[in-house]
Formats: structure tokens, sequence, C-alpha cells
């Protein structure tokens, strides 16, 4: 008997988009700069509200209802990355730069 394959969803494609759109983002932000580094923020805030279709074992309960799943670490990682990133960019700066002068 052969396997069916997944059933597709909008909410799986919907999430699926999401997880790609952030290995994008997190693959070039290097290059990029502050905007792809508040972009995979963005992406990974998302995350936790399109992930169910994905999510995965329970790894920590936090009361009957509630828990950290697999999925979660998904977006946790996303956000650790984004934050390492703008602080990298932000110790990157020019001293000076962005400051306008005054005309005086």
């Amino acid at each position: 008997m052969p396997e069916e394959p997944l059933p597709l969803t909008v909410p799986g494609v919907i999430a699926g988009a999401n997880l790609i759109a952030m290995l994008v983002v997190a693959g070039m932000g290097d290059r990029k700069g502050r905007g792809s580094a508040v972009l995979l923020g963005a992406l990974s805030l998302l995350w936790f509200l399109t992930n169910k279709p994905m999510e995965g074992s329970v790894l920590v309960s936090l009361s009957e209802t509630h828990g950290v799943v697999m999925a979660d670490l998904v977006g946790l990682t996303g956000l650790g990355l984004a934050a390492w990133r703008l602080l990298l960019w932000r110790r990157a700066r020019p001293a000076g730069r962005g400051l306008r002068r005054s005309r005086t």
C-alpha cells in the first residue's frame, strides 16, 4: 500500500513559506545589514503565529495546556540571530554616522 502524500493546507503552506523566507534572510543577512536583521526578527515573530502545522514534540511543559515545542526553537533562534546581527551592526557603524551637523 503506497503512502499518501501530506495534505496541502493553507496554514501549512503559509508556515512553509515563512520558514523558507526566514532561511533566505538568515543566509543573506550578514551582507544586507540592519534591514535584514529587522526583517528576520519580524519573520521570527510571525513564525510563532504560523508554526502550528509544523509543531513537534513538547520539550518543556509550562502548564497543562501550554509548553515549548520543537517548532518554537526556530523562532527563538531567529530572534536571537536577529538581535546578534543588530548588535554587530551597531558596533560596526563608524562613530558619528547618522548625526547631523549644524550649519553655524
